[in-house]
């Protein structure tokens, strides 16, 4: 079951290892971002009960953060900082990887009845 909380939680134990903390309310609109990115492309129209299917739970942390560490980049494909280089696939914080691991949903429109 989806619990923000826990989500938030995981986030904040990501970003702490390279040294980043960032409020609450940051970090709930990322992974809320990343959870709107991941519905529209899944085409999964979220519920109080499913707001996000659990199999992109991981992938809405690992968006989040990625969209975390653009902050100060100012647009730049590419990004040089304390010896760690960065090269962005995109103007979208998240990237192509990601993006491409959301598998849309599918249903059969019509089926012959043979």
């Amino acid at each position: 079951m989806y619990d923000i909380e826990t989500q938030r939680t995981k986030l904040k134990a990501l970003l702490s290892i390279v040294g980043i903390t960032y409020d609450d309310t940051i970090l709930d609109y990322e992974l809320d971002s990343a959870k709107e990115v991941i519905n529209t492309k899944r085409r999964h129209i979220p519920t109080e009960e499913v707001p996000l299917e659990e199999q992109y739970f991981s992938l809405q942390i690992r968006m989040a953060k990625s969209a975390i560490m653009r902050y100060g980049t100012e647009g730049q494909s590419s990004h040089n900082e304390l010896g760690i280089g960065e090269v962005y696939e995109s103007g979208s914080p998240y990237s192509s990887r990601d993006l491409n691991s959301i598998l849309p949903k599918a249903r059969v429109l019509y089926a012959s009845g043979r």
